[in-house]
């Protein structure tokens, strides 16, 4: 198998430094999925409290607000 430009699995693990072994990986998820990025997956209780408040709330209170 080769890509548009002609090169093989294993010239692109040369250039890149992606062993073959995730070349194949990735291009199994591609052709499933269509993307090469892995969608996180999300456990749990969702967050109520997004970054900016949380660094609110752990800032030292400002006495001479």
């Amino acid at each position: 198998m080769s890509l548009h430009c002609g090169l093989s699995d294993t010239k692109i693990s040369e250039y890149t430094g992606i062993r073959p072994r995730t070349m194949r990986r990735l291009r199994k998820r591609f052709r499933v999925t269509g993307e090469v990025v892995k969608k996180p997956v999300v456990n749990g209780r969702p967050r109520l409290l997004n970054s900016l408040d949380a660094t609110f709330l752990e800032a030292p209170p400002d006495v001479f607000q």
